[in-house]
């Protein structure tokens, strides 16, 4: 924050990128490794928030064929 800041610039990446971002980041860190069983609601789980994101997620990281 800067002088006479009150409070901080909220983040414009929303839940969907950061979901992305994470299961990316697992995935080339081999945190999360082919043909290794996971469902949608322990990511979700794992990440804080709702199937949603991670779906969303998952569709993405699909269509880059970073995921099958």
């Amino acid at each position: 924050m800067t002088e006479g800041t009150v409070v901080a610039r909220i983040s414009a990446e929303t839940l969907n990128d950061k979901a992305y971002n994470e299961l990316r980041k697992a995935l080339m860190s081999a945190r999360l490794l082919p043909g290794q069983p996971v469902t949608l609601r322990k990511l979700a789980e794992q990440l804080g928030t709702s199937p949603q994101p991670v779906r969303d997620a998952i569709k993405r990281l699909t269509a880059e064929n970073a995921l099958e």
